[in-house]
């Protein structure tokens, strides 16, 4: 979901990579959902 085939060279994918893709991604979904909200209301 981060990408697609940018994460296909790792097999396995450890913590602190998920928590390194994880922390940005959720500030950014966060803010797309803000965005989508205020422009809805």
């Amino acid at each position: 979901m981060f990408g697609g085939g940018h994460s296909r060279g790792r097999a396995r994918p450890s913590k602190e990579t998920a928590m390194k893709l994880w922390i940005p991604g959720g500030v950014v979904g966060l803010i797309i959902i803000v965005a989508l909200i205020a422009i809805l209301v």
